[in-house]
């Protein structure tokens, strides 16, 4: 605090949490706290402003591509964002490939997420979050074609769903059983190649196995809206509630 720092200067800060970014801002009230007593600033609060903490990356925030390995020489049909105006257009891209704790989907059933309509529409939100080409889709339900050799309880041909939010494990929030507050998450069919698509691979710590014929493909493809607040909406929508029946009902809400 030595002297006046230029108008646009910025002090680049890496905030793993809110607890980081919270203490940021107490000590820097703080130092402007103890300036005005000893009467020793030339900086007001306004110049102090110039100093502020990077914004935490949003979930599933896209900067930029990132290519995930695929296998050469095959082919599948899929639906591609392909650039960065409406529409989409379905395309034969390579099959993805997987690592030692990836599964591989072969994908029998898909539905359709408001998400997939902002992607097609490519309003502002998708301009902002999605990069292309990008195969999109995350609500699915398919069978394990192939996994990785690390994975473990799970076997070929074992129908299955996947969630579509994969965490970094690295972080402090992943560390502390918090993924879902994970800064690093990457959705898929979003920043990842997607659902809509013959085949998808995702970590086996996504993939949830489903019991057969409890749980029906038609839902299992929409699973996912069913941890969301639209959950409950759906809920209403069956009449669960004036059925004699017993139900259960998981999810975030």
């Amino acid at each position: 605090l030595g002297s006046t720092p230029p108008h646009n200067t910025t002090v680049l800060l890496s905030v793993p949490d809110d607890v980081l970014l919270w203490k940021f801002h107490m000590f820097r009230s703080t130092v402007l706290r103890a300036a005005n007593k000893f009467g020793r600033t030339t900086h007001s609060p306004s110049t102090l402003n110039h100093f502020k903490p990077v914004q935490m990356p949003s979930r599933g925030l896209a900067a930029a591509a990132v290519e995930y390995p695929v296998l050469w020489g095959t082919s599948m049909k899929a639906l591609v964002k392909e650039k960065p105006a409406e529409g989409l257009i379905l395309s034969d891209v390579p099959k993805p490939a997987i690592g030692p704790n990836d599964v591989l989907i072969k994908v029998s059933k898909a539905a359709i997420c408001g998400t997939d309509v902002h992607i097609y529409n490519w309003d502002q939100w998708a301009a902002t979050h999605v990069p292309t080409p990008m195969t999109i889709g995350h609500e699915y339900v398919g069978t394990i074609a192939d996994m990785g050799k690390e994975v473990k309880g799970m076997k070929i041909g074992q129908r299955v769903t996947g969630e579509g939010h994969i965490t970094c494990g690295h972080c402090r929030n992943c560390k502390g059983g918090r993924t879902h507050l994970c800064p690093n998450t990457v959705g898929v069919g979003v920043n990842r190649p997607g659902a809509f698509a013959e085949y998808i691979s995702i970590p086996a710590t996504n993939v949830f196995k489903l019991p057969d014929p409890i749980v029906t493909d038609d839902c299992a493809s929409f699973m996912d809206a069913l941890g969301k607040r639209d959950g409950d909406d759906i809920v209403k929508r069956m009449n669960l509630r004036q059925s004699l029946h017993s139900h259960v009902y998981i999810g975030c809400s």
